[in-house]
């Protein structure tokens, strides 16, 4: 079983270390985490753009290219996620994992300092972040919230969080809105990159051949000079409301050629089983020919069928026909052993990918291991999804106009 290390490297940064010789590459991460919050997510969406456009001692991408080029053609790209109501932002590396190395160059070793010194030592102009840097990041994330929209699955999600969690963090999306990311200027970019880096938790990855004692010593060096705060206070937890007594019915115009129902259902905490395997399950036996986005931190299952309008009401008296069953601890065998199939199926393609499975260890959701969750799922039976099922309430139905109509 490949079991994450976790060392605590300074005040406020901790190492997760998975050391293996199966991949040919290995993966750093560097992210600092923050609240999610709507006056600070799209500066805060910006930084690692704006940091990855060289550091003091090589001040543009072009020598930052070349520099990565040395490194037997090692990457490294900005990470912008959310993960229930925290906003993660940083960094992470691919590089020839040093086992692969004909010289036996310390690339590890290489890449946090290289990682470490954007962060710690970024390149600056007048004892600023480069607002030519600031310009090039607003103009990547333009494009990128842009296309997001432009997707009419994120669209139908997003629209769909927006009504069931009116005022909550997780409406602000991971990268906040173009008007706030148009409105940032480099002074507000330069404090708030010093507030983040001295009060934000910050979590390093490493999946490599490296032992966990040499990669905590790679980037305790590399980190060196970090400032700081006397107190580093996790996130908060979101705060996950109840489901509404009467279900809200929602009909809006969608951009697109095709209709869409979405279901937004609250699931209920459950201390004594805050990573539950049987949830994976439920949704896959829920979401069967859908989309579907399982978040354990927020409490939310969200579903959506891309369906003609006629077709949505058989579809959604199907649905929680379905639900009802399962709270009834009736499920068909071979639907089970096919929800189980599909599931192991996800978990095998994240193993198959060391940075799939670093981002999987150092996420909450890395409390289990892959191979107990696999375990779990594998072993689930109908009292597992009964009690799943039990958890979960309908709280906002969608329905999505691809002709127009107006929102009720």
């Amino acid at each position: 079983m490949l079991q994450p290390v976790r060392i605590g490297l300074m005040p406020g940064v901790r190492l997760t270390a998975l050391q293996t010789r199966a991949y040919k590459r290995s993966v750093w991460s560097l992210c600092l985490h923050t609240q999610l919050r709507r006056e600070t997510a799209a500066v805060t969406a910006l930084l690692p753009s704006v940091l990855l456009g060289g550091s003091a001692r090589l001040p543009d991408r072009r020598l930052l290219r070349g520099a990565l080029d040395a490194l037997y053609g090692a990457s490294v790209s900005p990470v912008v996620a959310l993960e229930g109501e925290r906003q993660i932002a940083g960094f992470e590396a691919v590089f020839l994992d040093d086992a692969l190395v004909p010289d036996r160059t310390p690339l590890c070793r290489e890449a946090a300092g290289l990682l470490g010194s954007l962060l710690v030592r970024p390149a600056t102009r007048n004892g600023r972040l480069r607002g030519d840097h600031l310009e090039a990041a607003r103009q990547r994330l333009l494009t990128s919230l842009a296309q997001e929209e432009g997707d009419p699955v994120q669209a139908v999600f997003s629209r769909l969080v927006e009504k069931m969690c009116p005022g909550e963090p997780v409406t602000v999306g991971r990268m906040g809105s173009a008007r706030n990311l148009e409105a940032v200027r480099i002074g507000r970019l330069n404090n708030r990159y010093h507030a983040w880096l001295r009060e934000s938790p910050v979590e390093v990855g490493y999946c490599g051949s490296l032992s966990p004692d040499l990669a905590a010593q790679a980037w305790t060096e590399a980190l060196m000079g970090l400032p700081r705060a006397e107190t580093i206070a996790e996130p908060e937890p979101p705060g996950g409301k109840p489901p509404r007594r009467t279900v809200r019915q929602v009909q809006a115009p969608l951009p697109g050629a095709q209709d869409r129902l979405a279901l937004g259902f609250r699931i209920a905490a459950d201390p004594a089983r805050p990573e539950d395997p049987a949830l994976d399950l439920l949704a896959a036996l829920l979401g069967a020919g859908a989309e579907r986005r399982l978040d354990r931190e927020k409490g939310l299952l969200l579903l959506q069928f891309a369906l003609n309008a006629e077709e949505m009401d058989a579809r959604q008296e199907a649905l929680l026909s379905h639900l009802e069953a399962l709270r009834a601890g009736s499920c068909p065998a071979a639907a089970l052993e096919s929800a189980q199939r599909r599931v192991l199926g996800q978990l095998t393609r994240i193993h198959d990918s060391p940075t799939a499975l670093l981002r999987y260890c150092t996420s909450r959701a890395g409390a289990l291991s892959l191979e107990e969750r696999a375990a779990l799922v594998q072993d689930a039976g109908g009292e597992d999804l009964a009690r799943a099922a039990e958890r979960l309430r309908l709280d906002t139905v969608c329905r999505f106009a691809a002709s127009g109509g107006g929102e009720v």
